[in-house]
């Protein structure tokens, strides 16, 4: 069982808060890096942004691949199922193969690249951290 954090009546997965706050420093590095240049951030924010729709899809669908007998007896699985490992890295794989598309069709400037890269370091950083010490930093929000 994952540790939750508990707010009232409402339990968040510590692990959703954490990679949600993962997601928004990266985003926070790139646009900090290009901040005043308002073009090459809404290039960033396009490359960063245009994976995500198409690993949400295929994660969900890819179920109907994986779980075709359970999705013909119950539908409403593709909206509830998280899924196995296997949805979740083809939903990735979609999604990485889409950015990269996106990237290399958009041709990026040096300095969206510099920001992309300086998002990839903060990202690496952030997951680099032992599980330990993101549970011995969350113990005061754990019940």
């Amino acid at each position: 069982m994952f540790p939750v954090i508990s707010l009232g009546g409402l339990n968040i997965p510590f692990l959703i808060v954490f990679i949600s706050g993962a997601v928004l420093s990266v985003y926070l590095a790139g646009r900090i890096s290009l901040r005043g240049d308002k073009e090459n951030s809404r290039i960033f924010s396009n490359i960063l942004s245009s994976p995500v729709l198409p690993f949400l899809l295929l994660w969900k669908l890819s179920l109907v691949l994986t779980d075709f007998q359970d999705v013909l007896s119950n539908p409403s699985i593709l909206l509830f199922s998280r899924g196995s490992m296997v949805n979740a890295a083809i939903g990735a794989a979609g999604g990485i193969a889409w950015g990269l598309w996106r990237g290399k069709r958009l041709a990026p400037p040096p300095r969206v690249i510099r920001a992309l890269l300086i998002s990839a370091a903060a990202a690496v950083l952030i997951f680099s951290l032992s599980a330990r010490r993101i549970r011995k930093a969350a113990r005061p929000f754990l019940p």
